[in-house]
């Protein structure tokens, strides 16, 4: 429920289901959930992101992924979304299923 939560109160954007990565791994934080792979995720993020001009706000870091945080999104695209070769490598969509209710 906290991790929902802080994907639920991330920085999102347009389709309304791709949230900033890095707001979410802080929102998680104050959350006090402690998500493995943030650590990497953090440092791999600081050399992903060569140039972020944006003008939005502190919890726009340039990096965002998909986090739907309502069961319609994992039904309709979920299917297609497992077999995606970034999928297969981190087991997103798993994690996706244990925290969208």
């Amino acid at each position: 429920k906290k991790v929902l939560k802080a994907a639920q109160s991330s920085k999102s954007f347009e389709p309304g289901d791709y949230v900033d990565l890095i707001d979410f791994l802080n929102l998680s934080a104050t959350q006090s959930v402690s998500l493995r792979s943030s650590v990497s995720v953090r440092e791999a993020q600081a050399s992903l992101i060569m140039s972020n001009d944006q003008n939005q706000d502190q919890n726009t870091h340039g990096l965002s992924i998909w986090l739907p945080t309502d069961k319609s999104f994992l039904t309709r695209y979920g299917a297609r979304y497992k077999n995606l070769t970034f999928n297969r490598a981190t087991g997103w969509y798993n994690f996706l299923k244990q925290i969208v209710p």
